[in-house]
C-alpha cells in the first residue's frame, strides 16, 4: 500500500530514500468497512486520506435531510474535505467509504511535520494545493 502512495507522490516530485522513510513513518494503514462514515459534517476533520483501494465520497445533508453527494473518488488519490482539514474548521460534508477501503491516513500535525521535514514534500504539497485551488477549466 505504501508503494502506491510513494508512486503517486513521485509523479510530481522525486523522493529520496529519506523522504520515503519519513512518509512511511507518518502514514498509517487502516481498513474501513463499506458504508462507514469516517469524518462527520460539522466536526473538524482529523485526517487526510490516501485511497489505496476502494471508493469514497463526500456528502452532506440538505435542508430537507436528503443526502447530497458532492464528490466521489477512487484508488491512488488523496481524499478529505480539504479546506476544512487544512484550516481545521468544521466540515460541511461527511466522508464515507462506499466500498471497503484500504486507506493510508495522516493527521494534520503529522502532515505539517512531514512537509517541514522535506523540501520534496513541501513542493508536492504546494503543487497539490495549487491544483485544488485552481482546477483546470472544463470546456
Amino acid at each position: 500500500m505504501q508503494k502506491k502512495l510513494i508512486d503517486t507522490i513521485s509523479q510530481t516530485v522525486s523522493l529520496t530514500e529519506t523522504d520515503i522513510k519519513l512518509c512511511n513513518s507518518y502514514f498509517e494503514l487502516v481498513t474501513i468497512a463499506k458504508n462507514c462514515i469516517i469524518e462527520e459534517q460539522d466536526k473538524i476533520p482529523h485526517y487526510l486520506y490516501f485511497i489505496a483501494s476502494g471508493f469514497m465520497r463526500l456528502f452532506y445533508y440538505d435542508e430537507n435531510g436528503d443526502e447530497v453527494t458532492s464528490h466521489i473518488n477512487s484508488a491512488n488519490s488523496f481524499f478529505a474535505p480539504f479546506l476544512s482539514f487544512i484550516n481545521q474548521k468544521k466540515a460541511k460534508e461527511n466522508v464515507e467509504c462506499i466500498t471497503e477501503c484500504e486507506l493510508l491516513r495522516i493527521s494534520r500535525p503529522n502532515l505539517v511535520t512531514l512537509i517541514d521535514s522535506s523540501e520534496n514534500f513541501k513542493s508536492s504539497a504546494s503543487l497539490f494545493l495549487n491544483k485544488l485551488l485552481h482546477p483546470p477549466k472544463s470546456e
